[in-house]
């Protein structure tokens, strides 16, 4: 026969859900902050260093979106730049995904009731491959475009002379008052 949990277990246990489930959102916000408030503090320095420059260059892209397009278009279609950005973002989403393990860690699962544990373990775990998922697949995308900027920007056709002649493309619009459309 199971005897009845009494208020002060309840309570107990509802705290140790809330400080778990606490330490996942904090993580999903803030990475690292869970490990500065209660783990690892040079993790969590380091993690939160991290999210911090990720901020300050996606503000300086913006702003160089805005005032400088040209140049931008320009590092947008670097390959060695878009290489680097794909081994980035995987490296990123899997230390965001060790954050999640180490907030689990943190959140302590054998201090929760048995019943929330599997929710909490599940929750973490949606976390973590979600992560996980949305790195792969940026680096994917990043990847898809590293491909078609090196296709797009390859070149063709040949320098050498066919029979004593160069072939040569001429294009050109003429947008006098008589033609519609140009």
């Amino acid at each position: 026969m199971a005897t009845r949990p009494t208020p002060t277990t309840q309570r107990a246990d509802r705290v140790s859900l809330r400080r778990g489930l606490v330490g996942l959102l904090m993580t999903l916000v803030l990475p690292g902050s869970v490990q500065l408030a209660a783990g690892n503090r040079s993790v969590g320095r380091v993690a939160m260093r991290t999210w911090g420059v990720l901020w300050l260059l996606a503000a300086v892209a913006v702003v160089l979106v805005l005032v400088r397009r040209s140049f931008a278009v320009s590092l947008a279609s670097t390959g060695w730049l878009l290489g680097v950005l794909q081994v980035v973002l995987v490296v990123l989403g899997l230390g965001w995904a060790v954050l999640f393990a180490d907030a689990w860690r943190l959140g302590r699962p054998t201090d929760l009731a048995p019943r929330h544990r599997p929710g909490y373990a599940l929750l973490t775990a949606v976390l973590v491959a979600t992560v996980l998922a949305g790195s792969i697949g940026g680096a994917r995308t990043v990847a898809a475009h590293q491909d078609l900027v090196d296709h797009l920007f390859a070149g063709g056709g040949t320098t050498e002379t066919d029979a004593g002649r160069y072939n040569i493309l001429l294009l050109g619009g003429d947008a006098g008052e008589s033609r519609v459309g140009l």
